[in-house]
């Protein structure tokens, strides 16, 4: 069985280039626009929705290794994907 992962949300694909632009906000982004950072997938995203709550700080790309399950190079992973493509947040400054 072969799992198909929901096309990436409209706000994550450029209208030219189909490359993803915005960086969802790992603090409140939903499992979909979680589940297409490098290194998350459905499973994952679904478990840092759960584990955000329990921070106490906003989730973002260099605190992500302080979630159980997750861990530096996932955390490296998500920041090298962000620095790579130059991503903003939405409505956002770069």
């Amino acid at each position: 069985m072969v799992a198909v992962l929901a096309p990436p949300p409209v706000d994550l694909i450029h209208p030219a280039s189909g490359a993803p632009t915005v960086l969802p906000d790992l603090a409140a982004a939903d499992r979909i626009r979680l589940a297409w950072l490098p290194g998350i997938g459905r499973g994952r995203a679904a478990q840092l929705i759960l584990e955000r709550a329990h921070l106490g700080v906003p989730l973002t790309p260099s605190l992500l290794d302080l979630v159980p399950g997750f861990g530096p190079g996932t955390a490296s992973e998500v920041q090298d994907w962000v620095r790579r493509r130059g991503l903003r947040r939405a409505g956002g400054a770069p």
